[in-house]
């Protein structure tokens, strides 16, 4: 009689089946983690780098074209500047905003149409000249839609000053040229505008300007919420020298 087989040990492949079990389960744990780290990764890379925020879309007087502006990413309070695409159904223009890290608005952003197929776009931030940004339908076809514009943009406030207690503000103001230019005017004074702080500034003193100075070396003194000297100096080899000083009376 031949002799039966001997039956494997009944223990042994629970075992077994248990063993791979802990393992699979090991890896299916691992992998659920790892992809839930590269999804948070793509999504974290998405918002910082990719993602678009409509500041404004502006449409053509007949309403039949648009500007878009977008802000690409929400990376201003880590990086730096803000990147903005300005787009035009499938032609764009990038560029970028410095505004002291803080995401952008319909304040940092105008469109001016001059007719139904042009545009005047204006970039503004806090830490930075205005950009100017022509827009044309009508470009040739070895040119681009949007176009960097030097213009000049007027008197533009570069420092500010309030009164003791805020009641009242001065503003120095020059002419400025739209980003990218390497125009500078060198023959208009300088404006101090004056007036109460909140309401449009019309009233100004002007201070000659002779040479190039340091917008850093313009300097205001309350003398209290009605009243504020100015000095005005420049960097010499002697060291900073005073070459226009005046007194603003908002009570004159």
């Amino acid at each position: 009689m031949n002799r039966e087989e001997t039956p494997s040990n009944p223990t042994k492949s629970p075992k077994s089946f248990r063993r791979l079990g802990c393992l699979g389960w090991i890896t299916v744990c691992v992998s659920i983690i790892l992809a839930l780290i590269v999804c948070a990764a793509g999504v974290f890379f998405y918002i910082i780098w990719f993602k678009e925020t409509v500041i404004i879309k502006s449409y053509s007087p007949n309403h039949a074209h648009a500007i878009e502006v977008v802000e690409r990413g929400e990376n201003a309070g880590f990086f730096g500047p803000s990147t903005v695409r300005i787009k035009y159904e499938k032609e764009h223009f990038e560029t970028s905003i410095h505004n002291d890290g803080m995401s952008l608005n319909d304040t940092n952003v105008s469109v001016k149409w001059s007719n139904n197929e042009k545009a005047i776009i204006t970039l503004d931030g806090d830490e930075q000249i205005p950009e100017v940004i022509e827009f044309n339908r009508y470009h040739k076809k070895d040119n681009d839609a949007f176009k960097v514009a030097h213009k000049n943009l007027g008197y533009i406030t570069f420092k500010k000053s309030y009164s003791p207690n805020r009641k009242n503000i001065i503003e120095y103001r020059a002419v400025t040229y739209s980003l990218g230019s390497s125009q500078k005017d060198k023959t208009s004074p300088i404006r101090v505008y004056y007036g109460k702080a909140g309401t449009e500034l019309t009233q100004f003193k002007e201070i000659p300007v002779s040479s190039e100075e340091d917008f850093d070396y313009y300097e205001s003194s309350w003398i209290n919420d009605t009243k504020v000297d100015i000095k005005v100096e420049e960097e010499t080899d002697g060291g900073p020298a005073i070459v226009e000083q005046l007194t603003i009376d908002f009570n004159e």
